[in-house]
């Protein structure tokens, strides 16, 4: 089995139209139609742990998450990917 160890994160892609920021007299707005919102995962150790089982081998990945839905999206994603998860911890 192959593990990798490190950073584990996620951001959120857009997709849709965006105005440029205008100052009003009180404050900034923003005007924006977003079509389509997607939670990805990301950082190295994630990235080469979806690498090494895309080429079917056995690997697994070791980091921390919170315990909280991000948390929870997290690994989820990443057992879908068919990326073992035991090793991953959920803290505070």
């Amino acid at each position: 089995m192959r593990i990798s160890y490190g950073r584990i994160m996620y951001w959120f892609c857009c997709d849709g139209y965006y105005s440029k920021a205008h100052r009003t007299k009180n404050h900034w707005e923003e005007k924006q139609r977003i079509y389509s919102i997607q939670i990805q995962t990301g950082g190295d150790a994630a990235n080469q742990s979806i690498r090494l089982a895309d080429l079917g081998l056995d690997a697994a990945l070791a980091a921390c998450v919170g315990q909280d839905p991000n948390g929870s999206i997290l690994c989820s994603s990443l057992r879908a990917r068919g990326v073992r998860t035991e090793y991953i911890v959920s803290t505070n």
